[in-house]
Protein backbone atom coordinates (compact mmCIF):
# COMPACT_ATOMS: atom_id res chain seq x y z
CA UNK A 1 0.00 0.00 0.00
CA UNK A 2 0.78 3.83 -0.66
CA UNK A 3 2.30 5.81 1.85
CA UNK A 4 -0.17 8.31 4.01
CA UNK A 5 1.24 11.42 5.01
CA UNK A 6 -0.64 12.29 8.24
CA UNK A 7 -0.91 15.94 9.98
CA UNK A 8 -2.50 16.16 13.24
CA UNK A 9 -3.15 19.59 15.52
CA UNK A 10 -4.42 19.69 18.46
CA UNK A 11 -5.65 22.97 19.78
CA UNK A 12 -6.86 24.80 23.16
CA UNK A 13 -4.99 26.32 26.16
CA UNK A 14 -1.14 25.77 28.21
CA UNK A 15 -3.82 23.91 30.83
CA UNK A 16 -4.77 21.79 27.47
CA UNK A 17 -0.99 21.32 26.71
CA UNK A 18 -0.08 20.31 30.08
CA UNK A 19 -2.95 17.47 30.05
CA UNK A 20 -1.71 16.77 26.43
CA UNK A 21 1.51 15.54 27.46
CA UNK A 22 1.01 13.89 30.85
CA UNK A 23 -1.66 11.82 28.54
CA UNK A 24 1.19 10.33 26.10
CA UNK A 25 3.25 10.08 29.61
CA UNK A 26 0.77 7.66 30.87
CA UNK A 27 2.81 4.24 30.62
CA UNK A 28 6.08 6.41 31.79
CA UNK A 29 7.52 4.50 34.36
CA UNK A 30 9.71 7.04 35.89
CA UNK A 31 6.90 9.32 37.87
CA UNK A 32 5.80 12.56 36.96
CA UNK A 33 5.75 15.32 39.46
CA UNK A 34 2.42 17.09 39.55
CA UNK A 35 4.71 20.07 39.42
CA UNK A 36 6.14 19.73 36.03
CA UNK A 37 5.76 22.46 33.61
CA UNK A 38 5.14 22.17 29.98
CA UNK A 39 8.78 21.95 28.89
CA UNK A 40 9.93 19.58 30.86
CA UNK A 41 7.07 17.44 29.43
CA UNK A 42 7.69 17.87 26.18
CA UNK A 43 11.65 17.19 26.75
CA UNK A 44 10.90 13.67 28.86
CA UNK A 45 7.96 12.61 25.49
CA UNK A 46 11.36 13.41 23.35
CA UNK A 47 13.87 11.71 25.47
CA UNK A 48 11.48 8.68 25.30
CA UNK A 49 11.28 9.21 21.69
CA UNK A 50 14.70 9.49 20.70
CA UNK A 51 15.62 6.38 23.48
CA UNK A 52 12.61 4.03 22.27
CA UNK A 53 12.36 4.59 18.78
CA UNK A 54 14.79 6.11 15.83
CA UNK A 55 17.16 8.80 15.93
CA UNK A 56 15.00 11.63 14.21
CA UNK A 57 11.34 10.48 16.16
CA UNK A 58 9.69 13.38 18.45
CA UNK A 59 7.07 10.99 19.88
CA UNK A 60 6.29 7.19 19.89
CA UNK A 61 3.22 6.36 17.96
CA UNK A 62 2.35 3.94 20.79
CA UNK A 63 1.34 7.11 23.01
CA UNK A 64 -1.28 7.97 20.82
CA UNK A 65 -3.64 4.99 22.08
CA UNK A 66 -3.02 1.91 24.55
CA UNK A 67 -5.00 -0.22 21.06
CA UNK A 68 -3.77 1.21 17.87
CA UNK A 69 -5.24 0.44 14.86
CA UNK A 70 -3.01 2.48 12.24
CA UNK A 71 1.17 2.46 12.63
CA UNK A 72 3.38 5.27 12.08
CA UNK A 73 7.01 4.74 10.55
CA UNK A 74 9.05 6.42 13.62
CA UNK A 75 11.49 7.91 11.88
CA UNK A 76 9.27 10.53 10.67
CA UNK A 77 7.35 11.05 13.83
CA UNK A 78 7.62 14.90 14.12
CA UNK A 79 5.81 17.08 17.17
CA UNK A 80 5.77 20.68 17.99
CA UNK A 81 3.74 22.69 21.02
CA UNK A 82 4.12 26.36 21.20
CA UNK A 83 1.80 28.80 21.99
CA UNK A 84 0.32 31.25 18.47
CA UNK A 85 0.38 35.06 18.41
CA UNK A 86 -3.32 34.78 18.86
CA UNK A 87 -2.73 33.45 22.25
CA UNK A 88 -3.87 29.55 21.48
CA UNK A 89 -1.60 26.71 21.70
CA UNK A 90 -1.14 24.28 19.48
CA UNK A 91 0.32 20.32 19.56
CA UNK A 92 1.10 19.89 16.06
CA UNK A 93 2.11 15.87 15.25
CA UNK A 94 3.01 14.53 11.70
CA UNK A 95 3.99 11.41 10.20
CA UNK A 96 4.52 9.15 7.48
CA UNK A 97 2.34 5.53 7.56
CA UNK A 98 1.93 1.99 5.59
CA UNK A 99 -1.82 2.04 5.79
CA UNK A 100 -4.56 4.38 6.00
CA UNK A 101 -5.40 7.34 8.89
CA UNK A 102 -7.08 5.44 11.88
CA UNK A 103 -9.16 8.07 14.07
CA UNK A 104 -10.15 5.98 16.44
CA UNK A 105 -6.73 6.20 17.53
CA UNK A 106 -6.69 9.77 17.78
CA UNK A 107 -9.79 10.24 19.40
CA UNK A 108 -8.53 8.69 21.95
CA UNK A 109 -6.32 11.44 22.33
CA UNK A 110 -9.60 13.63 21.98
CA UNK A 111 -11.70 12.05 24.52
CA UNK A 112 -8.76 12.11 27.05
CA UNK A 113 -7.30 15.50 27.00
CA UNK A 114 -11.00 17.49 26.05
CA UNK A 115 -9.29 19.48 22.84
CA UNK A 116 -10.65 19.30 19.11
CA UNK A 117 -7.99 17.63 16.57
CA UNK A 118 -7.99 18.88 12.86
CA UNK A 119 -6.32 16.29 10.66
CA UNK A 120 -4.88 16.59 7.42
CA UNK A 121 -3.94 13.27 5.64
CA UNK A 122 -3.14 12.40 1.84
CA UNK A 123 -2.31 8.90 0.43
CA UNK A 124 0.70 8.82 -2.29
CA UNK A 125 -1.98 8.26 -4.85
CA UNK A 126 -4.51 10.72 -5.92
CA UNK A 127 -7.69 8.32 -6.04
CA UNK A 128 -7.24 7.04 -2.11
CA UNK A 129 -7.94 9.59 1.07
CA UNK A 130 -7.00 12.68 1.18
CA UNK A 131 -8.58 15.74 2.62
CA UNK A 132 -9.30 17.14 6.25
CA UNK A 133 -10.96 15.25 8.83
CA UNK A 134 -12.18 16.97 12.51
CA UNK A 135 -12.36 14.93 15.36
CA UNK A 136 -14.70 16.79 18.29
CA UNK A 137 -18.00 15.65 20.36
CA UNK A 138 -16.37 12.23 20.45
CA UNK A 139 -16.74 11.83 16.63
CA UNK A 140 -14.68 12.21 13.71
CA UNK A 141 -15.99 14.74 11.26
CA UNK A 142 -15.39 14.62 7.29
CA UNK A 143 -14.82 18.29 5.80
CA UNK A 144 -15.02 17.43 2.18
CA UNK A 145 -12.98 21.24 1.34
CA UNK A 146 -9.60 21.37 0.16
CA UNK A 147 -9.42 17.98 -0.52
CA UNK A 148 -7.36 18.12 -3.58
CA UNK A 149 -5.37 20.81 -2.63
CA UNK A 150 -4.37 18.68 0.49
CA UNK A 151 -3.28 15.90 -1.58
CA UNK A 152 -0.85 18.31 -3.79
CA UNK A 153 0.09 20.08 -0.78
CA UNK A 154 1.27 17.05 1.27
CA UNK A 155 2.90 15.06 -1.70
CA UNK A 156 4.76 18.36 -3.35
CA UNK A 157 5.85 19.44 0.54
CA UNK A 158 6.65 16.23 2.24
CA UNK A 159 6.91 13.40 -0.37
CA UNK A 160 8.82 13.91 -3.28
CA UNK A 161 12.28 13.26 -3.26
CA UNK A 162 14.10 15.46 -5.71
CA UNK A 163 17.90 14.51 -4.66
CA UNK A 164 18.89 13.55 -7.77
CA UNK A 165 15.51 13.87 -9.92
CA UNK A 166 14.40 16.85 -12.26
CA UNK A 167 11.84 18.82 -9.63
CA UNK A 168 10.35 20.12 -12.64
CA UNK A 169 9.27 16.07 -13.93
CA UNK A 170 8.62 15.32 -10.05
CA UNK A 171 6.06 17.93 -9.75
CA UNK A 172 4.22 17.91 -13.36
CA UNK A 173 4.08 13.84 -12.70
CA UNK A 174 2.23 14.78 -9.18
CA UNK A 175 -0.28 17.01 -11.30
CA UNK A 176 -0.82 15.13 -14.38
CA UNK A 177 -1.95 12.03 -11.65
CA UNK A 178 -4.78 14.45 -10.13
CA UNK A 179 -5.47 15.31 -13.65
CA UNK A 180 -5.81 11.67 -14.84
CA UNK A 181 -8.49 10.76 -11.98
CA UNK A 182 -11.95 11.81 -12.28
CA UNK A 183 -12.41 14.80 -9.82
CA UNK A 184 -14.58 17.86 -9.82
CA UNK A 185 -12.03 20.07 -10.27
CA UNK A 186 -9.43 20.99 -13.34
CA UNK A 187 -5.62 20.98 -12.55
CA UNK A 188 -5.75 24.62 -13.14
CA UNK A 189 -8.17 24.94 -10.67
CA UNK A 190 -6.52 23.38 -8.11
CA UNK A 191 -3.70 24.97 -8.63
CA UNK A 192 -5.60 28.04 -8.35
CA UNK A 193 -7.48 27.21 -4.75
CA UNK A 194 -4.03 25.75 -3.31
CA UNK A 195 -2.78 29.94 -4.00
CA UNK A 196 -6.33 31.10 -2.39
CA UNK A 197 -5.92 28.92 0.42
CA UNK A 198 -2.51 29.58 1.67
CA UNK A 199 -3.05 33.42 1.29
CA UNK A 200 -6.54 33.11 3.42
CA UNK A 201 -4.55 31.63 6.09
CA UNK A 202 -1.72 34.22 5.91
CA UNK A 203 -3.86 36.56 6.29
CA UNK A 204 -5.57 34.98 9.17
CA UNK A 205 -2.05 34.88 10.93
CA UNK A 206 -0.51 38.03 10.16
CA UNK A 207 -3.76 39.78 12.50
CA UNK A 208 -2.75 38.34 15.41
CA UNK A 209 -3.43 40.95 17.84
CA UNK A 210 -7.20 41.30 15.95
CA UNK A 211 -7.57 37.52 16.81
CA UNK A 212 -6.43 37.83 20.23
CA UNK A 213 -8.86 39.71 21.12
CA UNK A 214 -11.89 38.49 18.82
CA UNK A 215 -11.49 34.63 20.54
CA UNK A 216 -11.02 36.23 24.57
CA UNK A 217 -14.38 38.60 23.32
CA UNK A 218 -15.79 35.36 22.06
CA UNK A 219 -14.90 33.16 25.62
CA UNK A 220 -16.00 36.21 27.65
CA UNK A 221 -19.48 35.95 25.71
CA UNK A 222 -19.37 32.21 25.85
CA UNK A 223 -19.50 31.91 22.07
CA UNK A 224 -18.89 28.31 21.77
CA UNK A 225 -18.90 28.36 17.70
CA UNK A 226 -17.44 31.37 17.26
CA UNK A 227 -14.33 29.88 19.50
CA UNK A 228 -14.13 27.18 17.02
CA UNK A 229 -13.91 28.98 14.47
CA UNK A 230 -10.69 30.17 15.52
CA UNK A 231 -9.34 26.87 16.77
CA UNK A 232 -10.09 25.90 13.51
CA UNK A 233 -7.78 28.37 11.78
CA UNK A 234 -5.19 28.26 13.65
CA UNK A 235 -4.66 24.47 13.67
CA UNK A 236 -5.05 25.47 9.90
CA UNK A 237 -1.98 27.77 10.04
CA UNK A 238 -0.21 24.68 11.50
CA UNK A 239 -1.25 22.06 9.31
CA UNK A 240 -0.71 23.69 6.02
CA UNK A 241 3.08 25.17 7.39
CA UNK A 242 2.00 28.40 7.52
CA UNK A 243 5.57 29.48 8.06
CA UNK A 244 6.82 28.08 4.72
CA UNK A 245 3.82 29.61 2.88
CA UNK A 246 5.66 31.62 0.37
CA UNK A 247 7.85 29.05 -0.26
CA UNK A 248 5.27 26.78 -1.10
CA UNK A 249 3.23 29.51 -2.81
CA UNK A 250 6.32 29.89 -5.26
CA UNK A 251 6.31 25.90 -5.76
CA UNK A 252 2.53 26.03 -7.12
CA UNK A 253 3.15 29.23 -8.97
CA UNK A 254 6.01 27.60 -10.80
CA UNK A 255 3.61 24.60 -11.70
CA UNK A 256 1.42 26.79 -12.94
CA UNK A 257 3.61 28.06 -15.28
CA UNK A 258 4.43 24.51 -16.48
CA UNK A 259 1.44 23.91 -16.83
CA UNK A 260 0.67 26.43 -19.37
CA UNK A 261 3.78 25.18 -21.74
Amino acid sequence: MASTRIRVCAVGRQQDMLRLCRYLLRNDEEPLSPEATLEQLIARILHLAHEEGLEGSQFLYEMVADRLYGDAREETCRMNIREESCGLYTALFAYESESLFQPSDWLAVHQACGMPLFVLRASEEFYQEKGMLILSGGRAHDNWERMAEAWLYLNLRYGADFEGRDPRKVRKALVHQAEDEDFEMTVGEMLDACVENLTELQEFYQAAEENRQEIETCRQEKDFQGLFYFFGKAAETRLWDIDHAEEHIAQVESLKEMWGE
